[in-house]
């Protein structure tokens, strides 16, 4: 471990420069949020970051960034869409919508993804996600396999949505799926020739994925893109060391940094990725490969050369 102090504080500082946080809530939502999505890009500002991607449960953010990049042009805002039923689920038209007004990131489901049903309300894991996961049935929650979680083929709107994915070379993110979920949906992706793909949080709780098959992904081309929320103590109360660890299993070159702040008890979101970059380099992550992960690797899949 590594002593804090004021050179560390500054290098975390400094490394603010040109990153992107990779995943951001913000209001407007259907929650409150400790910002809106002006306020936290103006923060960015401030900083010199690159860029912030937004992220919301129910709804595309491609357009809002659009009007929020004209406000705040210092920045670029990046949105996308999750495909919970509030978009219509796995639903290939919105996708295409979406896209065309700028989403960068394509989401698979999140809380009405029948995994995180099972996982919230069966084994009692990640409570504090309790509140969105309002679907208390895993079976009525959305699988993107025949047959739900335990199917072994991908269901037909699926594939097209992988289809549309590639024709537009936007990022697929795996997210809340379960692990069987994921390694059919990235074999079949690497079928359909896309190279944009990442698995968020792989260290919470919802959506775990041990080092073994953080590897195994990370060997597919797959980015894991590890949050500071889990290790907030209204969350998973994790250790930013557990998080060090599997950066060094998996290597800079295969990581991406997000802190999915945006809750009302955390940090703003810019804060809070500075403490992240903090905490990364206190465990023994060097400055090099911070900076891999939270610039280079983000600015290579969002095409933001």
């Amino acid at each position: 471990m590594v002593e804090l102090n004021e050179n560390l504080v500054e290098m975390a500082k400094d490394l603010l420069k040109g990153a992107v946080d990779f995943h951001v809530h913000a209001y407007p939502d259907t929650v409150q949020r400790c910002q809106d999505m002006v306020e936290v890009v103006k923060h960015a500002a401030e900083y010199e970051m690159k860029a912030i991607v937004f992220k919301d449960h129910n709804t595309i953010t491609a357009d809002r960034a659009y009007i929020v990049n004209k406000i705040v042009p210092e920045v670029k805002s990046i949105g996308g869409i999750a495909l919970n039923y509030s978009v219509g689920g796995l639903n290939p038209t919105a996708v295409e919508a979406a896209i065309k007004m700028g989403a960068k990131i394509i989401w698979m489901p999140s809380i009405d993804a029948a995994w995180t049903i099972y996982q919230v309300h069966i084994n009692k894991v990640g409570k504090w996600l309790k509140p969105f996961v309002k679907i208390k049935d895993p079976k009525r929650g959305i699988s993107i396999l025949k047959g739900g979680l335990s199917g072994n083929e991908l269901l037909p709107e699926v594939k097209e949505i992988l289809a549309i994915i590639k024709e537009y070379d936007v990022v697929l993110d795996i997210l809340h799926v379960s692990p069987k979920e994921r390694k059919i949906i990235v074999d079949e992706a690497k079928n359909y020739g896309i190279e944009k793909i990442v698995l968020t949080h792989p260290n919470c709780d919802i959506g775990f994925a041990g080092i073994d098959e953080q590897k195994k992904l990370a060997s597919e081309g797959v980015y894991m893109d590890y949050a500071f929320l889990p290790c907030m103590p209204m969350f998973d109360r994790q250790n930013p060391a557990i998080i060090a660890k599997m950066f060094k299993a998996i290597g800079a070159e295969r990581c991406l940094l997000c802190t999915d702040f945006g809750q009302l008890v955390n940090p703003p979101p810019v804060e809070g990725l500075k403490l992240f970059i903090l905490h990364l380099l206190a465990c023994g992550i060097s400055k090099k490969e911070i900076e891999i992960a939270v610039r280079d690797n983000s600015t290579e899949l969002l095409d933001l050369k």
